[in-house]
């Protein structure tokens, strides 16, 4: 079911980015979020805790965490096809497709049972936000859209080096969520901890905490305003989603 979601949802996106009018993205944008909405719904109807993939677990959390997200991302997509709506269309189209991509992203990060999808899926989430970041095209927007991603990817670079550390304090063939934490029991404790820091200082940059929580000043200013009511919180949710504990699983 993951597979098809993000695939179905790539393929609209994308196909947004080939669009010649504002009608065009805005059926492709009602696309988009039946999709996001069947989603839920199967979720719902399957129960929490259904395994997708070897990659991917829907989880309470993540489910709640996702239908919210789904809820206000289509608010913010309707506002903005007012609020965009004088854009030249190349523009226009730019943002929505980086907009769908965006909450693919962060969706991906609230389903992932594997802790590197997770980091591959984050590094995602900071690109598409770097493109809408920079959407007015103003020197403003392309210093803060650069500060944006150069402090993201110092974060993400911090986490990744945590994750290395963390694999090899527990000796771990698989970075299920599960299988880490039922072998963090016999991993060297320096390691353990050296490796929370890092991971937690690294996704701080996606949790608006210190010490990164400088990422989103200038970008939430410059990015257009429908964008701010809805990336900072779902930032959030990213960073505090791993920085926290994650469900196990019986399947890891």
């Amino acid at each position: 079911m993951i597979a098809l979601y993000f695939l179905l949802s790539a393929l609209i996106a994308l196909a947004a980015a080939f669009a010649r009018q504002r009608r065009t993205v805005k059926r492709l944008g009602a696309a988009f979020y039946l999709v996001q909405l069947s989603l839920v719904a199967h979720i719902v109807a399957e129960g929490y805790g259904e395994v997708s993939s070897q990659f991917f677990r829907f989880d309470a959390a993540g489910t709640l965490f996702f239908a919210l997200l789904t809820i206000v991302s289509a608010f913010v997509f309707v506002h903005s096809c007012v609020y965009l709506r004088d854009n030249p269309i190349k523009e226009y189209r730019l943002y929505f497709t980086l907009l769908m991509l965006l909450t693919t992203a962060i969706t991906g990060v609230y389903f992932a049972r594997n802790i590197a999808v997770t980091w591959i899926f984050l590094e995602a989430t900071t690109l598409c936000s770097a493109g809408i970041v920079y959407h007015r095209r103003t020197a403003q927007a392309l210093e803060a859209a650069w500060k944006y991603v150069f402090v993201c990817s110092t974060g993400i670079a911090m986490a990744y080096l945590g994750i290395l550390l963390l694999a090899a304090a527990t000796d771990c063939e698989s970075l299920v969520y599960a299988t880490v934490a039922a072998a963090a029991p016999g991993g060297s404790a320096l390691y353990l901890k050296t490796a929370f820091l890092l991971i937690l200082c690294g996704y701080s940059c996606k949790a608006e905490l210190f010490p990164l929580y400088t990422v989103g000043v200038d970008a939430n200013f410059a990015a257009p305003a429908p964008r701010d009511w809805s990336t900072p919180g779902s930032w959030r949710c990213c960073g505090s989603t791993n920085c926290s504990p994650r469900p196990k699983s019986s399947h890891g």
